[in-house]
């Protein structure tokens, strides 16, 4: 949303711009034309039109101004991505693995293209999220990839036609629902993050 607003204030800053400069250059060239010489074409500029010229130190200020607020707010952005890097990171590590699990078929585990197991690497990294629902659904994950604990079906969470689907593909649907909720629950955590960091992926 930042971003909408930010991109119409430089829009309408370069209009203005345009604008001014498109009046100083008819006026000047007006002046130019119906003066002798272009010496006095600028001394006449000068009295008449003094105060418009006076205006483009005020222009030239406003552009430095909102070069610096850019990159203010830019450092802004950067110092807030630095506080959350830890459960960016986590989110990221969450995200891919579910990913990985919810690709994943039973042809894979014939032809022993099996991903990797869950780490304790990784729940660490996830437990950094600061989301109680990524870090529980991830721990369900955990349990039915590395433990073969069966997905406890929730009363209003999948349908059973995304399992019948999920076996109709040859997947896993314990690791294929379990994952859902995964992503899910990073979906929702990410949509909350972009309040203060509008530009996140």
């Amino acid at each position: 949303m930042l971003s909408g607003e930010d991109d119409f204030s430089k829009v309408v800053l370069g209009i203005a711009v345009a604008l001014y400069l498109a009046i100083i250059t008819a006026s000047f060239g007006g002046l130019v034309v119906s003066r002798p010489t272009i010496g006095q074409a600028i001394l006449d500029a000068a009295k008449d039109y003094g105060s418009i010229i006076a205006g483009i130190p005020v222009f030239v200020a406003v552009l430095i101004a909102k070069q610096q607020l850019d990159a203010s707010r830019r450092q802004h952005i950067a110092t807030i991505k630095l506080g959350y890097r830890d459960e960016l990171d986590g989110l990221q590590v969450a995200r891919e693995i579910a990913k990985t699990y919810k690709n994943h078929s039973q042809f894979d585990k014939i032809m022993g293209l099996r991903p990797r197991r869950i780490s304790d690497s990784d729940i660490a990294a996830v437990s950094k999220t600061n989301s109680p629902e990524v870090i529980e659904a991830f721990n369900v994950l955990y349990g039915v990839v590395n433990l073969k604990n069966k997905y406890e079906r929730k009363p209003f969470g999948h349908s059973y036609n995304e399992e019948i689907f999920a076996l109709a593909m040859g997947k896993n649907a314990d690791e294929m629902m379990a994952s859902n909720d995964v992503l899910r629950a990073v979906d929702v955590r990410m949509e909350y993050l972009r309040q203060f960091m509008p530009d996140l992926q």
